[in-house]
């Protein structure tokens, strides 16, 4: 299983290793899908079955989708999982 691994700079994210991940792309989305939610979520705060951080926004395309990452270290986060889910009521 790849581990895909985002480092935080304050130019924007910069990403390793450079082909998807798997447990990305079984859910139809992108490395840059995720990318973009993290840079600037709608939303963040956990997960409720894994109790991980998470990042919840829109793609480009409009999707709403969540992010599951675990922090590695203040620069760097693992994403667990990234899919579509239905928009939160504000």
């Amino acid at each position: 299983m790849a581990v895909h691994v985002l480092h935080l700079n304050s130019l924007g994210l910069r990403r390793r290793p450079r082909r998807k991940p798997q447990h990305i792309a079984e859910h139809g989305l992108e490395i840059e899908n995720v990318e973009w939610v993290l840079g600037a979520p709608e939303s963040d705060g956990r997960s409720n079955s894994s109790g991980l951080p998470a990042a919840w926004g829109y793609t480009p395309a409009g999707i709403y989708i969540i992010v599951v990452y675990q922090e590695i270290d203040e620069d760097t986060i693992r994403v667990v999982t990234a899919y579509e889910v239905p928009e939160r009521h504000r």
